[in-house]
């Protein structure tokens, strides 16, 4: 396949960025179930006040198992996005033929601008949305090319604009992403601080 050479750089906004960060439904969905998951666990919590920490102790090692549990996947998420925003704003696009074999691994393989050839394992990506010979647009480092990501494993659709940019939302709609971030957040730091007072 051939590379698209552009050349310049893309800018990325900041409500951009919140979106490439925040903006994927599964990620949206992630938050607001934590919000959700927290409730109960607030109140567990507020009853081991009243409660030896002997007896306790079993039962919040659970509870914190599960939170720490959440505040990897959550920063897994964010270091994945942050990651890809290199390559967004100076990454070459080039499009790869997706190849499944009967261990139904995922691999592609392109060729930078000098005619080399990389072949990468896909190991975290929606494979529902990867089939046998389908075509994928690829962004990949100039200085190096085994710094590559296909664009949609960020599970969000960016539009390329004739000039080489992508269409960014206006800042309202950046913000109103970090709502349910924001709110998981501090109720995961004020289930911390609880802990710390009063267990």
């Amino acid at each position: 396949m051939n590379d698209n050479n552009f050349g310049n750089k893309r800018e990325i906004s900041l409500p951009l960025r919140l979106k490439i960060l925040f903006g994927a439904s599964q990620t949206q969905a992630f938050y607001g179930f934590t919000c959700f998951f927290m409730i109960p666990i607030w109140g567990i919590m507020y009853k081991f006040k009243d409660i030896t920490a002997t007896k306790a102790t079993k039962d919040i090692i659970i509870l914190y198992t599960i939170i720490i549990f959440i505040i990897l996947v959550l920063l897994f998420e964010l270091k994945h996005s942050l990651k890809a925003i290199p390559l967004l704003e100076t990454g070459q696009i080039t499009y790869v033929k997706i190849n499944i074999n009967k261990n139904k691994i995922i691999s592609y393989e392109f060729e930078d601008k000098n005619g080399k050839k990389y072949n990468n394992i896909i190991k975290f990506h929606r494979r529902e949305t990867l089939t046998e010979g389908s075509i994928k647009e690829v962004l990949y480092d100039l200085n190096n090319p085994k710094r590559n990501m296909i664009k949609d494993n960020l599970r969000i659709y960016l539009d390329l604009k004739e000039n080489n940019q992508f269409k960014s939302p206006n800042l309202p709609e950046g913000l109103a992403l970090l709502i349910l971030p924001f709110i998981a957040f501090c109720m995961i730091l004020t289930s911390i601080v609880f802990a710390i007072l009063y267990l």
